[in-house]
C-alpha cells in the first residue's frame, strides 16, 4: 500500500466517524417524525451498538419507546440520557409523563439539613462539568497571580492579590465538589425494572416472603449480587432481593 493510498484510507475512515453517525441520527429522527416509532427504535439502536452515545440519543430513542407505551424502556433511556446530562429540561420534562405510566408510587426519602444543601449543590452539574470549572478557575487564578507579581502600581496588586485568593478558593471548591460528585455517581448501581411484576423478597430465594410486589419500569438501586439474584433498595429506603434478570442496570 503506497503513501497515497494509505492517506485515502485514513481519510475516509475520519470522514466515516465524523459524518456517518449525524446522518444516521438524522435518518432515525425523520423515522421517529414520522410516527414510524418501531423502526426509528432500530435505528437509533443501530447507533448504540456501534457506540455512539449522547443525551440526543438517548432523549429520541425514549420518546419513541414512550409514543409505543413501552414503560420501561422510556424510562430506562430517559435515565440514560440524564446520566449524561442531570439538569437537561427536556428529558426532565418527559419522564415525568413516562413515570405516570408506572404502576408503583415510591416516594423518596427527602433530604434534610445538611445533607440536602451538599447533594443539592453537588447536584447542580455533572461531575465533569464540575472539572471543567476547575480548569477554569485554575487558568483565571494564575492569570490573576501572573498580574500581581508583575505589576507595579500597587492598587493593581491588591485587586490582583484579592481575586488570585478568590479563584483559588473557587478552584478548591470545584476540585472537591468534583471528586465528591463523581464517587457518589460511581458508588450509585441505578437500575430499572423490565419484569411486567417481579416479587421483591426478604432473601436471596424463591421460597422467601415477599417484602412487596414491583412492576416494570420501577427504579432500584443494587447493593450487591448473590448467584441470580440482587439486593436492591428502592428510593423510600425499602431494601429487598429480586432475580437480575428482572432488573436492567443503567451503567
Amino acid at each position: 500500500m503506497n503513501k497515497l493510498t494509505y492517506i485515502s484510507y485514513l481519510f475516509l475512515l475520519l470522514a466515516n466517524f465524523l459524518f456517518a453517525n449525524p446522518e444516521t441520527l438524522t435518518e432515525a429522527n425523520k423515522l421517529y417524525h414520522a410516527g414510524k416509532y418501531e423502526d426509528a427504535i432500530t435505528a437509533y439502536e443501530a447507533l448504540l451498538n456501534k457506540g455512539v452515545h449522547s443525551v440526543a440519543l438517548y432523549y429520541n430513542l425514549a420518546n419513541s419507546h414512550y409514543k409505543m407505551n413501552h414503560v420501561a424502556p422510556s424510562i430506562y433511556y430517559y435515565e440514560k440520557a440524564l446520566l449524561l446530562d442531570p439538569n437537561d429540561a427536556d428529558v426532565l420534562n418527559n419522564i415525568q409523563f413516562a413515570q405516570a405510566m408506572t404502576v408503583d408510587e415510591i416516594k423518596p426519602i427527602p433530604k434534610v439539613g445538611f445533607s440536602k444543601f451538599v447533594q443539592n449543590f453537588t447536584g447542580l452539574l455533572h461531575y465533569n462539568h464540575w472539572a471543567w470549572l476547575t480548569v477554569g478557575f485554575s487558568i483565571v487564578t494564575f492569570i490573576a497571580f501572573l498580574i500581581y507579581y508583575f505589576s507595579y502600581e500597587s492598587s493593581t496588586k491588591r485587586i490582583a492579590f484579592i481575586a488570585s485568593l478568590l479563584f483559588f478558593t473557587f478552584l478548591i471548591v470545584t476540585v472537591f465538589t468534583s471528586l465528591y460528585e463523581r464517587d457518589r455517581v460511581n458508588k450509585e448501581q441505578p437500575a430499572i425494572i423490565f419484569s411486567v411484576e417481579v416479587p421483591l423478597k426478604e432473601e436471596p430465594k424463591s421460597d422467601s416472603e415477599d417484602v412487596v410486589i414491583l412492576h416494570e419500569g420501577t427504579k432500584v438501586f443494587v447493593k450487591e449480587k448473590f448467584n441470580d439474584w440482587a439486593k436492591v433498595e428502592l428510593l423510600n429506603g425499602t431494601e429487598g432481593w429480586m432475580t437480575t434478570s428482572s432488573i436492567k442496570s443503567l451503567k
